[in-house]
């Protein structure tokens, strides 16, 4: 089945979003379209994916977040691969933990990445999902850790769940330096309704 693609026109109206801030998210390389314009006459093309980041980087910027830290978070959720596998899943019935760990002073040199996807028992009515981006800075080093954690639960039973099949990731949040947290579930319903308009 073909991937439904969506023009900038398209976008707007789904997001209620205006052309300059698409452009202004493009451009500064927050969104990256899966067809980019190519000369004159052609026109940047969106996915789904797309959208979920539009609604998601939106929802960012309401929280007075800076556009450094909103791009490293887009990122980050970019290429760990968490936001495509997230819209693809029914009811958001899995958990998503991703750990990534970098040299500062290489900024291209990731030291370590892994991602952890295992499903959990729930029955959703609606679409409910909450991300947790936890980050630490470690003393003395230029190292810097980052966990992100999508999940349909609660986070001390998302936690409990994680700690079932994998490692205790309880100590990484009581000594992280911050945490931000999105209600995912949100912005997919929005992107939805969005999408049913232009149908």
């Amino acid at each position: 089945m073909t991937e439904r693609l969506y023009t900038s026109s398209e976008v707007r109206e789904i997001l209620d979003v205006s052309q300059r801030k698409m452009t202004h998210f493009a451009e500064k390389g927050l969104i990256i379209p899966v067809e980019d314009a190519k000369g004159a006459g052609s026109k940047r093309l969106y996915n789904y994916v797309n959208l979920l980041e539009f609604a998601l980087c939106q929802m960012l910027f309401d929280m007075e977040l800076g556009i450094h830290l909103v791009k490293r978070i887009i990122s980050d959720l970019r290429e760990s691969g968490d936001i495509g596998v997230w819209s693809r899943h029914d009811k958001q019935s899995y958990i998503s933990v991703t750990s990534k760990t970098y040299d500062e002073t290489i900024k291209k040199d990731k030291k370590e990445i892994s991602c952890e996807y295992f499903p959990v028992d729930i029955e959703a009515t609606d679409f409910t999902s909450a991300l947790y981006y936890i980050f630490t800075d470690f003393q003395a080093v230029s190292w810097k850790k980052i966990i992100t954690i999508i999940t349909p639960l609660g986070l001390n039973e998302s936690i409990k769940e994680f700690n079932k099949e994998h490692f205790d990731i309880s100590g990484e949040i009581l000594n992280s330096k911050g945490m931000i947290v999105v209600n995912m579930g949100v912005i997919r319903q929005r992107v939805d309704k969005g999408v049913k308009k232009i149908k």
